[in-house]
């Protein structure tokens, strides 16, 4: 019996759970612009992201990266940055999922 509630709670949070998509279909929660590389900006935001214990990873998007904060038990996005290049620095888009506090996009505006 144990066994079967612990699977319908692990069902319900991940239907509780955004996806990428999901998120990118809601449009960004901040754009931001910054005369630093991608690979400056990405590295600043992993780096800080981790700093408060969280799982980061990044994703390789055509002309940029993707920094991903996860829940690791379900490798489900809190949230994200799309960092892009461009002009002479970068793009970013900042996407708030359900998890995300007020501290990741206070680590993206640092980063600028």
């Amino acid at each position: 019996m144990r066994k079967n509630w612990a699977a319908i709670l692990a069902v319900i949070a991940l239907t509780a759970c955004s996806s990428v998509t999901d998120l990118q279909r809601k449009g960004p929660d901040g754009t931001f612009t910054s005369a630093r590389s991608v690979q400056s900006v990405s590295a600043c935001v992993s780096q800080a992201w981790q700093s408060h214990n969280k799982a980061v990873n990044a994703t390789p998007l055509e002309n940029g990266t993707r920094i991903n904060m996860i829940y690791p038990e379900y490798m489900t996005p809190i949230g994200f940055v799309d960092v892009t290049a461009s002009g002479t620095g970068s793009k970013i888009l900042y996407y708030k999922g359900d998890g995300f506090t007020s501290w990741a996009k206070d680590d993206v505006v640092h980063c600028l």
